[in-house]
């Protein structure tokens, strides 16, 4: 088992450095020892950046606006002139930007009228704000108040301090001519 040669002028055993020499013994634990340091460092590195993104997402989920439906209702001025009003308000802690509200109203599964929020100008919502938007119903939308019931499908669409776009989805189902229940939704 050789190493090296010591040096060219040497000839024999004696000229060759064996594994038992101890400043190859302690140059190999060095290598070994170093090379651990490596494994041990680059561990270090992948804990503190998945660290840093959870963080990271603890804060922005804390310091973000969050859009929800407070209420949706009926305003009657007369029995033929009704309007769904939704009641939207910002529940988070910083104020939300660029808010835009999409209303489709559907009778038995089809898209009645539709409220287009991007036609519209955007608001803002500061903390504990709310914002009313009222959509006129059709005559057959206001028929089937009294018979039956149809459906609110309700989007928005907002930012908060960073152009980060969230969503807010709910569906309401509308139980008689004064109650609406929420049917689905989703906060992103």
């Amino acid at each position: 088992f050789c190493w090296a040669k010591a040096s060219e002028g040497e000839v024999g055993e004696e000229a060759l450095t064996h594994w038992s020499d101890p400043s190859v013994l302690l140059t190999g634990l060095i290598a070994i020892f170093t090379l651990v340091y490596v494994i041990l460092t680059a561990l270090i590195w992948h804990a503190t950046l998945q660290n840093t993104k959870a963080t990271r997402q603890i804060l922005e989920s804390s310091h973000r606006p969050y859009l929800g439906v407070s209420s949706v209702g009926l305003r009657h001025e007369n029995l033929l002139h009704s309007a769904v009003v939704v009641t939207i308000q910002n529940v988070g802690s910083v104020p939300s930007q660029r808010v835009e509200v999409d209303l489709n109203i559907s009778l038995a599964g089809n898209t009645s009228s539709t409220f287009d929020g991007s036609a519209h100008s955007a608001i803002a919502l500061m903390p504990g704000q709310s914002f009313c938007l009222a959509q006129d119903l059709t005559e057959t939308e206001v028929q089937c108040l009294q018979g039956g019931g149809f459906k609110v499908e309700i989007q928005i669409r907002y930012q908060g301090a960073t152009n980060k776009e969230y969503r807010t989805t709910g569906t309401y189902a509308c139980k008689g001519i004064a109650e609406f229940v929420m049917v689905s939704g989703e906060m992103q």
